[in-house]
């Protein structure tokens, strides 16, 4: 179907299909505006979990976790739903003939949710990601990439403007390290206590705000995980790895001759101004270098390879029984949640996002 664009705001409707009898079409979805330009995808913010003592180069050198060097993307405005798909958005997809029902209609707890009238309006879950593209493409949309996603969720990044480490406009990752202890409201396992999804657009806490038209995008931290069409790489924002002998990531832990060699024999990196290297400055000067980075602003597909046909589809964002052992998938720049994308879980759904023509949103 076509979409319709008739409003000029940030926050448009998503219109369904025209109704069969004796079946009416759920309420749209709102759309919020998201203005494009140059992002800095991934992150050089290390993320530590909960459970986990947070550290720093100099006292702990190779324990620390593998960060991306971040590269600037050129991204183009977009509209994305304001909420996750619901089981009774998918249910009417699916009731229309466009859809297959989930593979499975329970979650985690073994309680039966998707044909529960109680749970018509929280996150339709058990879906592929074929599926969820399905349902998209019904309501004239599409899944997100990566980068739009984590744009969406990490904000208009600019040095007055410093880009999110966790998608929520009043929750900062140091408070969600203390969730347990001074809970808030995300729904996730570590905060709640209860491994059950929330209603979608009810969270206190669980939002981010669109800067052009202060419009709210819900649960992009908990609920549940979301599909993208990233494919899994681990060095996705890398332009070219290193030689094997620059591996400082190889040294042993108390070896600090090994990374001091790595550094300074490593002829790629002294010799290019565009090496990657992590903590260098902060440990007696010790880098460790990670890979060739980009120097300049790049096209989404330089660093998203959306025609590739090899590896696992990337999942976004924690879920509602997300631990405190897992609370960095909550962050906008994780990335190292990924599943098959013929496989189906009950804390993955989805939300779609819409190209956004020029005259959906004024200036």
């Amino acid at each position: 179907m076509m979409r319709l664009h008739f409003l000029i705001a940030a926050v448009v409707p998503v219109a369904f299909a025209g109704c069969v009898v004796g079946i009416d079409p759920p309420a749209v979805t709102d759309t919020v505006f998201i203005k494009g330009g140059i992002f800095p995808f991934g992150s050089e913010v290390m993320c530590f979990n909960a459970s986990q003592t947070e550290q720093t180069c100099a006292s702990s050198l190779t324990n620390l976790p593998k960060t991306w060097p971040l590269v600037k993307v050129q991204v183009d405005d977009f509209l994305i739903d304001a909420h996750e798909v619901t089981n009774r958005q998918y249910d009417y997809c699916v009731q229309m003939g466009n859809c297959e029902l989930p593979e499975y209609n329970n979650i985690t707890s073994g309680e039966i949710y998707y044909g529960s009238p109680i749970y018509d309006d929280y996150p339709v879950v058990n879906v592929t990601f074929d599926m969820a593209e399905n349902y998209c493409e019904f309501v004239g949309g599409r899944l997100p990439n990566e980068v739009e996603w984590e744009r969406a969720a990490g904000g208009p990044s600019s040095v007055e403007n410093p880009k999110r480490i966790l998608p929520s406009d009043k929750v900062t990752y140091t408070k969600l390290r203390s969730c347990g202890s001074k809970p808030v409201g995300i729904s996730v396992k570590w905060c709640t206590s209860v491994a059950r999804p929330a209603e979608v657009m009810k969270s206190v806490d669980d939002y981010v705000t669109d800067s052009a038209g202060g419009s709210k995008v819900f649960d992009l931290a908990g609920n549940v995980a979301e599909w993208t069409v990233g494919r899994f790489r681990e060095n996705v924002t890398c332009a070219d790895d290193l030689p094997q002998f620059c591996d400082c990531w190889a040294c042993g832990v108390a070896d600090d001759a090994c990374k001091q060699d790595c550094y300074t024999t490593c002829s790629q990196c002294s010799s290019n101004a565009d090496c990657y290297v992590q903590c260098e400055n902060e440990a007696s000067d010790i880098g460790l270098p990670i890979c060739i980075a980009y120097s300049g602003p790049v096209e989404i597909s330089e660093v998203v390879d959306l025609s590739s046909s090899v590896g696992d589809r990337v999942i976004k964002g924690g879920n509602y029984s997300t631990e405190n052992s897992r609370t960095c998938e909550m962050t906008v720049s994780y990335r190292g949640r990924h599943i098959s994308m013929g496989v189906s879980a009950p804390t993955v759904g989805f939300r779609c996002v819409y190209d956004a023509p020029p005259e959906s949103v004024s200036e």
